[in-house]
């Protein structure tokens, strides 16, 4: 296994492992932080999405990984589209000149 930093996460936990079937597994957290250290993602949601996937194919290939599953990046997108919108909805929030009494819960699917 390949424990080497990748290019991909300036950071010590990398957004991708070699599981020991083989198969490579996508860290959902990691892969977001390792794209947007200190700031938050702007622009068109689909384009981050796959800046996100390109970036993960990339480090998953600069570790000799095999590419993750087109099942694995459907499932990721999906936990990448729910941080954006969390992340998106705390920033409209802290945002506001007015007091908000606001909590966000993450709800089970």
């Amino acid at each position: 296994m390949n424990n080497r930093q990748c290019s991909q996460c300036p950071n010590e936990a990398c957004c991708v492992e070699l599981l020991p079937e083989g198969k490579t597994r996508v860290k959902v957290s990691n892969a977001f932080a390792c794209m947007y250290q200190e700031s938050l993602p702007e622009g068109n949601i689909s384009e981050i999405l796959n800046t996100l996937e390109a970036t993960v194919r990339n480090a998953a290939s600069e570790k000799g990984y095999p590419e993750p599953d087109k099942n694995a990046f459907s499932n990721v997108r999906g936990a990448w589209f729910e941080i954006i919108l969390a992340a998106c909805a705390w920033q409209f929030a802290i945002q506001q000149d007015e007091d908000l009494d606001l909590v966000i819960v993450k709800m089970p699917n």
